[in-house]
């Protein structure tokens, strides 16, 4: 019998849910400044879990949407309904 909950698959959510933490305690991060402090903290990028943090938590949602040099940048942020 198959294991329901890989090693794999606890690992991917113990990072989105390290992502959603860092979005936490800074208000709003933008899309890059994620994967810029994944770089540092030598973590995988994977588009998998940045999805789960991103779009499929429902403590995250779009701040907004902006232009920067020509590239379109997302910012997200922390939000709860309390």
């Amino acid at each position: 019998m198959r294991r329901r909950w890989t090693q794999g698959r606890v690992q991917s959510m113990k990072d989105a849910q390290k992502i959603i933490g860092w979005i936490k305690e800074n208000n709003s991060l933008s899309t890059r400044e994620i994967i810029t402090r994944l770089k540092k903290e030598n973590m995988d990028i994977q588009a998998h879990v940045l999805n789960r943090a991103l779009v499929k938590s429902p403590f995250i949602r779009v701040k907004e949407k902006k232009e920067v040099n020509g590239k379109s940048v997302t910012i997200w942020e922390f939000f709860s309904e309390v």
